[in-house]
């Protein structure tokens, strides 16, 4: 009994460490895409103002009834979701690199 305790045991042990590993490489992935979102959200906006300021009144009035007031969250989202594309691809290709090489 104690042996098949003590399997019991180590089995549980090896998958809680695996299913914690898990875990913190998802969380890490949400965390770096809310950061790259945030990232991308702050330079549009910065683009933007920095255009507006610098550009006619008409031209702002113009523009504003062709985009979203929530353009720059839209605009940052994709960025981020296709930055995150790129590394995702460039990862498994590093993979596939090392795959076939050995």
């Amino acid at each position: 009994m104690a042996i098949l305790a003590g399997l019991f045991g180590g089995v549980v042990s090896f998958l809680a460490q695996y299913l914690t590993k898990q875990v913190a490489i998802t969380i890490a992935a949400i965390a770096a895409l809310a950061f790259f979102t945030a990232g991308f959200v702050a330079a549009i906006e910065g683009v933007y103002s920095g255009l507006s300021a610098s550009i006619p009144a008409w031209v702002t009035t113009g523009v504003s009834w062709f985009l979203p007031s929530n353009f720059s969250v839209c605009a940052g989202a994709v960025l981020s979701a296709e930055f995150m594309g790129w590394v995702y691809r460039w990862n498994v290709a590093i993979i596939q690199m090392k795959v076939a090489g050995s």
